[in-house]
């Protein structure tokens, strides 16, 4: 038998991460245009640093909660042990954030990785990154338990908070507080990620109370809730340990690939000012930073989306079938993550000119058309370690992590120090930093359920990305009143549409995946599946 592949879900998530990144976009434009490209980009310098320190809050103990809760059903209520065992877990995943963060404040001693000018903006952090554990922890809780709506309304919310925080009065505010740009970018994420909190909060005390419903529920959760707590000590202990077990391995690689990407970009900064000036490098790492790598990411949400949804479904899957179940989900994978990556890449690289202008970084236009063939890499790391993750194969994750830091920094130094490239010593690091670490981890995925290589799928994904492009270009070459520069969403819909209904024509993108998609779902689903060629 297979596991059935998670469609809705990933639709679900996939959604909220597009709603996400493309309110992200406008947020990141703003911010740029209120405190400038080099707010921006020292606002980027700090943020995987940041991600670094609360590794354990952010990402760690949500994926550990998430496979705990999974493995055990899809029971809605937590029992008396694991509500305590999630509320200390919470507790030691904020206490080790702050003393990571203070870890990280240690290496600004060694003048080489560059962290000395965002040591203040670290500090800053610390109510973000006592936050982001709570956060984590109450995502990890739902979608382990198979409620995947309000993580997704959660997160969309956020997104809205910090493009509604970029507005004039706010501006005041913060200079008033004498706050600098990247102090105010912190600010606002935090904002966001406490709205998050906020709303993950509100949702799960609603839904405990409808269904407490009659008094007598309600009573009997109070009998559970006073019942000793000294005869479940054994088991809370035992919970911790798995828990904590289940942390190691995804915290560890987030800490390797956030160490990559957060020491890559203060250590470029010092090594281009020592070479070309402090100007210089501070234009090329805000078009990098800010700019180049937010708009190869953007396309990422579906990619996000699908790991978010198969991690509790495949853990789920092989506990009751076995890791060969696993086998057709790992095929589907790679099937979506070349109809996601190849078009995507294909418009990157066209448009690139037209994407950079838009953040007021046209400069940046040729570092993003060099790093677009790297889609496909970049984009299956995360579906890819929820694969190895579900498999019980966690340890892959440090492989490919620590290999990937490796060639990243190693290269970096290397085309910086001997070879003199400048800033495309920063695109050459992430290339085989990316290329490195994905390889790794379909390696081990491969190993134990091996797959053959959907190539048809890799053929239609060209001709979608042909059809997209084609599309566009149309659309730029109109009179500028009706043309893409003025008018780009409904183009981009159009083109997506376009691009979507011949997947959907050639049985690549099934008619579920549709169903989640508010409002329009079901006749969407409908009008695939007679496009398909499966209305009854």
């Amino acid at each position: 038998m297979s596991i059935p592949f998670p469609f809705g879900k990933t639709s679900l998530f996939s959604l909220a991460e597009f709603v996400s990144r493309l309110l992200g976009l406008f947020f990141l434009a703003h911010f740029m245009k209120a405190f400038g490209l080099d707010a921006g980009g020292m606002f980027r310098t700090a943020l995987p640093l940041i991600i670094l320190a609360s590794a354990v809050g952010s990402v760690g103990l949500p994926t550990a909660l998430t496979r705990w809760l999974a493995a055990d059903g899809m029971k809605k209520q937590l029992s008396n042990q694991q509500r305590w065992t999630i509320v200390i877990a919470t507790l030691c995943a904020m206490m080790l954030t702050v003393l990571s963060l203070n870890a990280v404040l240690k290496l600004s001693v060694i003048a080489l990785l560059g962290i000395g000018p965002v040591d203040q903006l670290l500090r800053f952090s610390i109510p973000l990154i006592l936050i982001m554990p709570v956060g984590g922890s109450l995502r990890g809780i739902l979608i382990g338990r198979g409620q995947n709506t309000l993580p997704a309304i959660a997160q969309a919310c956020g997104a809205i908070t910090q493009v509604a925080l970029v507005n004039p009065t706010t501006v005041r505010f913060l200079e008033h507080m004498h706050w600098n740009g990247g102090e105010a970018g912190v600010a606002i994420v935090t904002a966001a990620e406490s709205a998050v909190v906020l709303v993950l909060a509100i949702g799960m005390m609603g839904q405990q109370y409808v269904r407490l419903g009659t008094n007598h529920k309600r009573k009997a959760a109070v009998d559970n809730r006073n019942s000793t707590i000294s005869t479940d000590t054994a088991s809370i202990w035992r919970n911790l340990r798995t828990i904590f077990r289940l942390t190691a391995s995804p915290t560890l690689q987030t800490l390797l690939e956030t160490l990559g990407f957060g020491l890559e970009l203060p250590m470029a900064e010092h090594l281009l000012t020592l070479q070309f000036g402090s100007a210089m490098a501070e234009q090329w790492m805000a078009e990098y930073a800010a700019v180049a790598i937010p708009l190869l990411h953007f396309p990422m949400f579906a990619a996000d989306g699908l790991a978010t949804a198969l991690l509790p479904t495949l853990t789920r899957g092989r506990a009751v079938e076995g890791s060969q179940a696993l086998g057709p989900s790992l095929q589907q994978v790679v099937r979506s993550m070349f109809i996601l990556s190849v078009p995507a890449s294909m418009v990157l690289f066209v448009f690139a000119p037209t994407f950079s202008g838009w953040l007021d970084a046209p400069q940046a236009a040729n570092l993003l058309r060099v790093m677009a063939p790297l889609a496909l890499f970049a984009y299956a790391q995360s579906p890819l370690s929820s694969v190895v993750q579900a498999q019980g194969r966690s340890r892959a994750l440090l492989y490919a992590g620590f290999a990937g830091d490796l060639s990243r920094l190693s290269t970096l130094f290397i085309s910086m120090t001997v070879w003199h490239l400048g800033v495309w010593g920063l695109v050459s690091a992430f290339a085989l930093g990316v290329s490195v670490e994905t390889g790794i981890l379909y390696l081990f995925a491969w190993r134990m359920t091996p797959v053959a290589i959907p190539w048809r799928s890799l053929g239609y994904a060209v001709l979608a990305g042909v059809q997209v492009c084609a599309i566009l270009i149309f659309a730029a070459h109109l009179p500028l009143a009706y043309g893409f520069l003025n008018h780009p969403l409904p183009w981009l819909a159009i083109a997506l549409i376009t691009g979507g209904t011949f997947l959907i024509i050639s049985k690549e993108v099934p008619p579920q995946a549709l169903l989640p998609v508010p409002v329009l779902g079901s006749p969407l689903n409908r009008i695939a599946k007679v496009l398909a060629g499966q209305d009854e």
